[in-house]
């Protein structure tokens, strides 16, 4: 089963995503807990992850992804947003294993779809 680590500190959009990804038969973590992202990452073996751009906080998902991707996270990734063209949010494709980025409001399935055909690959 294709295992998924879905970050957003809206437990909404966790749930969201959660139920739908399930449904197609991913095995999912979702989190809004920024310290248990680095280690859940480091120590756990994911498939694909999802990373929030507002994370609130004053952390940023970008400054996550490249804290992760500096300490060897080897996983495919997608930042999701609904500021897609903020200057900042761009420099995440910059960054190895960034698949893109994720526009809100998206539609799921075709999100799921997405992520299903890189991990299938």
């Amino acid at each position: 089963m294709k295992k998924i680590l879905i970050v957003d500190n809206d437990p909404g959009m966790c749930q969201l995503m959660t139920m739908a990804f399930e449904y197609a038969k991913f095995e999912v973590v979702a989190t809004g807990s920024l310290p248990e992202v680095s280690k859940l990452v480091l120590d756990d073996s994911f498939d694909a992850l999802l990373m929030d751009f507002h994370l609130g906080a004053g952390e940023s998902g970008l400054s996550m992804l490249t804290r992760l991707s500096a300490s060897g996270m080897q996983i495919p990734f997608w930042l999701v947003t609904g500021t897609p063209h903020d200057p900042d949010a761009l420099k995440v494709l910059e960054l190895d294993g960034c698949q893109g980025i994720i526009a809100k409001p998206f539609v799921i399935l075709e999100l799921i779809t997405q992520v299903n055909d890189i991990v299938s690959a």
